[in-house]
């Protein structure tokens, strides 16, 4: 009784057209289609109704609003002003699926494609999605091809699929197909299509359900006229392989092969390379024409064989070689190897697409090979000895032709009014003065005592940076270890007399010092003596805060302290005006910097990245010193790489690199720029003492100064029309500069040598090291 009822049951089963792939869609802003939508569900049993269209809209909307962080109300009213009045069920289309008997509510098509492919940026930019969607892509066997057809819709690197395959899903194909057991005895095309709609219903996908024929091919290399741009061949037959790479060399077709063995991938450019000869001349040897007479595997595998590379297979696909037709019946699969090659054979279409991979040839990414018990894992090597790049120490043999020089001019039998210092008081004086500031903390100073001379040099291996043209750089970095030296040696007891340039302007010996019991003529009057308290605490403190307005008693006494070096000038800017101006001077300069390889390449070796660097180093910018949140911190360090930079750069993006600037000016109590009246070595030399008078007067009361002179030291280079290796950012930089001038209001020769800003905020918790006293020091 049972069984009959069963047996009844099932003869009475409905079942659905097993060849329908294709969704119904109904617009129904059309009349037609709203009265067509109600006949579907007024007539239609059971159908399920999915309605999600708000959620979708929601998405669009903070997609299309990145920097935005919207509560649920106010995403609400978003979404109904975006609506406009128009109701809700009417907007976009509902999407039937017959196979699923459901039908669904989606966006229009544009709007479907915006958000769905929306985290493929910018691994595939706005422009190139455009040219893909143009794009028509055939793929021959869906086995492997199943999963290349998935990901490539899912990824939507093209505007329509030709997908070929005569067979249809048994239970053995379960171990690599990923299917249901409901699809037994369904075509594999149509499958695969209901796959694609129900992930993408705009896709366009046309399914020859016969295979790839003699008599199809025509269609499928020209669907709807157009020849196709790209043949995927992932197919078991062999004369198939070899009649579609005929008809693809014939027709200009590229074609990609896939075959799930060691990660394979086999390209063919017969776009670029028409007499490129098929499967790269491995067949050559063979009559292809027999190949559609090859039935058994006995007459198969002289073709397969070099086709498929015996040498280059597997070893276990070797080993199961053997067993054909004796344990097992044809090559072994797996589901790994073919759903990986889905993502490899995407991969590489997509770049043969968009013409970013040109060549022909047979590639392997084997994960047997890339991942087991020989090879070294990335953490094992990372964590491995790491070269950190020293600079070399200088020593008197660099400097002796300069000494030379010095000993015939410099250094006199009669001098008896001078000091010999000792050992210990020329080390404290030295100490101090190198407690001074320098670009990217990189310390240009070498130092030597002699006859009674304390020489400054310019430390050749220190000074060559795209931000130190003429020295320019170096030069403020040495005038300000000047100030210090000057203001520690009268603390000390003694006078100093200074000689700037003593053997002339471009010699890397940049002043000479000697030491008296009294005043002279010559030594170095008195000012600001009350500074020198603060030598040693000065830092550049990159700390934010919430802005706090300058004290116009405090603008007042750091200008007359700038007064006291002859020609400087002190320029604060305090008006939001003024400050957003520069703000988009500073961001826009540091965006050209860091998208310029060479100034990308100046940013990356300048900042020390971890403990190790700077303990060794004893230089360069801790990057704890850097105020950053966690998201900007891994920023920085994703960008070292110069190829992360550069796609950046060609995308025409990179406003993130300007940020650090803009939220330094946003906490700031000011912007301040020092200038001189000409530019010239001396005018760098009294504006970097000018600079750390300054900076010391900001330390004695309690204001934070952060350098922000990457402009400055870039338009040195614009005010002398020298744009060696920063060419590229020419113009952009001279608007800039031009921008620059105007808002600080400078005069025709007047010339910027340093600009900073100034703030309230919490001392630093990291410190920059100095070099130690025996790697500046030398004696004579």
């Amino acid at each position: 009784m049972a069984d009959s009822y069963i047996k009844k049951l099932l003869n009475n089963s409905k079942s659905i057209n097993k060849d329908i792939y294709k969704p119904v869609f109904y617009n129904l802003m059309n009349s037609k289609d709203k009265d067509d939508f109600v006949n579907l569900l007024v007539s239609t049993e059971s159908i399920i109704i999915i309605d999600e269209i708000e959620s979708q809209l929601s998405e669009l909307i903070k997609l299309r609003n990145p920097k935005t962080k919207f509560t649920d109300t106010e995403l609400e009213n978003k979404v109904k002003n975006y609506l406009n009045g128009e109701p809700l069920y009417d907007y976009g289309v509902w999407v039937y699926y017959p196979w699923l008997n459901k039908v669904i509510h989606l966006l229009n098509e544009e709007e479907f494609v915006e958000v769905r492919t929306n985290r493929n940026q910018y691994k595939i930019t706005p422009e190139e999605e455009i040219e893909l969607s143009k794009k028509t892509i055939g793929i021959i066997g869906l086995s492997v091809g199943k999963a290349i057809a998935i990901t490539i819709a899912m990824e939507r690197i093209c505007g329509e699929l030709i997908i070929a395959d005569f067979d249809v899903i048994e239970l053995s194909n379960l171990n690599r197909i990923q299917t249901g057991v409901q699809n037994f005895n369904l075509k594999k095309t149509v499958i695969v299509a209901r796959e694609i709609a129900e992930i993408d219903p705009y896709l366009k996908v046309t399914c020859l359900s016969d295979g790839l024929t003699e008599e199809n091919m025509n269609d499928f290399f020209f669907p709807n006229g157009k020849k196709m741009d790209l043949c995927i061949e992932v197919c078991d037959g062999l004369s198939t392989k070899i009649y579609a790479r005929q008809k693809a060399k014939e027709f200009g077709v590229p074609v990609v092969m896939d075959t799930n063995d060691r990660g394979m991938i086999d390209i063919e450019r017969f776009d670029i390379e028409p007499n490129l000869p098929i499967l790269h001349g491995l067949v050559n040897h063979l009559d292809l024409n027999l190949a559609k007479q090859a039935k058994t595997n006995e007459e198969k595998v002289p073709y397969l064989l070099p086709m498929l590379g015996l040498e280059t297979s597997s070893e276990r696909l070797k080993a199961s070689m053997l067993e054909i037709e004796s344990t097992i019946t044809t090559w072994p699969q797996l589901a790994s190897g073919v759903i990986m090659g889905g993502g490899i054979c995407t991969d590489v279409c997509r770049r043969v697409l968009l013409n970013q991979f040109t060549k022909s040839g047979r590639y392997f990414v084997d994960v047997e090979t890339l991942i087991n018990d020989d090879v070294i894992d990335y953490i094992s090597a990372n964590n491995a000895e790491e070269h950190i790049n020293i600079i070399p120490k200088t020593n008197l043999d660099d400097y002796k032709e300069i000494l030379k020089e010095a000993n015939e001019k410099l250094f006199k039998e009669n001098d008896n009014q001078s000091v010999e210092l000792t050992t210990s008081e020329i080390e404290k004086i030295v100490k101090y003065a190198i407690m001074a500031p320098s670009g990217g903390n990189v310390q240009p100073w070498k130092w030597l005592y002699k006859g009674r001379n304390l020489l400054l040099f310019n430390d050749v291996n220190r000074c060559v940076s795209i931000l130190n043209y003429k020295n320019t750089a170096s030069l403020i970095s040495l005038g300000a270890a000047t100030e210090n030296l000057i203001l520690k040696t009268q603390q000390m007891g003694y006078e100093v007399e200074v000689e700037k340039f003593p053997l002339g302007v471009g010699n890397d010996l940049i002043a000479a010092f000697k030491f008296f019991k009294t005043k002279t003529d010559k030594t170095v009057s008195h000012q600001n003596n009350n500074l020198t308290d603060f030598i040693s605490k000065r830092l550049t403190n990159r700390n934010l805060s919430n802005r706090v307005p300058l004290k116009p008693e405090l603008e007042l006494y750091f200008t007359n302290i700038i007064n006291n070096i002859p020609g400087a000038k002190l320029k604060l800017f305090k008006e939001p005006g003024d400050i957003d101006k520069l703000k988009s001077i500073l961001s826009e300069v540091d965006k050209l910097f860091m998208t310029n390889k060479v100034g990308h390449s100046h940013f990356i070796h300048e900042i020390r990245w971890n403990k190790k660097e700077v303990e060794e180093t004893r230089d360069g910018i801790d990057i704890n010193t850097i105020d950053l949140t966690p998201t900007e911190r891994a920023g920085l360090i994703v960008s070292k790489n110069w190829n992360v930079t550069k796609h950046i750069k060609k995308w025409k993006l990179g406003n993130e690199f300007g940020k650090l600037s803009q939220k330094a000016v946003d906490s700031s109590s000011a912007l301040g720029i020092i200038t001189m009246p000409s530019f010239d070595a001396n005018s760098f030399f009294e504006g970097g003492r000018a600079v750390q008078k300054l900076w010391l007067a900001a330390t004695e009361k309690e204001i934070a100064f952060q350098p922000m002179s990457i402009n400055t030291f870039l338009f040195a280079k614009v005010g002398d029309n020298n744009f060696d290796d920063i060419d590229e950012i020419k113009n952009e930089l001279k608007i800039q500069y031009q921008n620059l001038r105007q808002v600080c209001a400078l005069e025709e020769n007047e010339k910027d040598v340093f600009f900073f800003r100034l703030a309230v905020a919490p001392e630093p918790k990291v410190i920059a090291l100095r070099r130690t006293i025996e790697d500046v020091l030398m004696y004579e």
